[in-house]
């Protein structure tokens, strides 16, 4: 997916209420868990994040780096750390194959939107599931473009509505929704696996 793609994908889903998980804003390096940013739950997307990354995947905190954004209003955190064990060489062939990773990488994306009920937030999740799987029109400096998205199963036992799309969940829970996206592993069914893992525990967080 190329840069224009993935912010025309970021743009719709948030018109739509959405929030897709394609960090591509500008990062800023944090030094670690970020102040908490005003919200209903006082909680910023860092400082319920990295706490969970440090206790599933037991990085050193020295070797993580935490970035984190306001995106569209959106907030967004995202904490990576190398793959141990690999040299340069092999850092550079798997940057260049889209089936590898390069690095190890957990996001999680808090919508700015609370919702007054949690069916709220549960229609406005299925809203942008039912519009972005349609495919939504949108005009770009060369001409409109249909911007689309493929959803994976609804999941059970993931806040009050959840889906998977690709390594990520989309979530409502109590009125909020948020996306986690995890590449820990070169295979997509077993980040999926661990972000439905971290999906739950930060439903209990939020």
């Amino acid at each position: 997916m190329d840069r224009l793609v993935a912010v025309l994908i970021l743009t719709v889903a948030f018109a739509c209420g959405g929030d897709e998980p394609v960090p591509v804003a500008p990062s800023v390096d944090m030094p670690g868990v970020e102040e908490p940013s005003e919200s209903p739950t006082n909680r910023s997307a860092c400082s319920v994040l990295q706490p969970l990354v440090d206790e599933r995947f037991g990085v050193e905190p020295e070797l993580l780096t935490v970035r984190s954004n306001e995106l569209s209003g959106n907030d967004l955190c995202r904490v990576f750390w190398e793959i141990p064990g690999i040299d340069t060489a092999e850092q550079v062939r798997r940057a260049t194959d889209k089936d590898l990773r390069y690095q190890n990488e957990v996001s999680l994306t808090i919508m700015g939107t609370s919702y007054d009920s949690a069916a709220a937030a549960v229609a406005s999740l299925e809203g942008t599931v039912s519009s972005l799987s349609a495919g939504v029109s949108v005009n770009t400096p060369s001409g409109p473009r249909t911007v689309q998205s493929e959803f994976g199963d609804w999941l059970e036992g993931v806040g009050d509505r959840a889906i998977a799309k690709g390594s990520s969940v989309l979530v409502a829970a109590d009125g909020r929704r948020f996306t986690v996206a995890v590449t820990v592993t070169d295979a997509r069914e077993e980040n999926l696996e661990v972000a439905i893992e971290l999906a739950r525990r930060i439903v209990d967080e939020l």
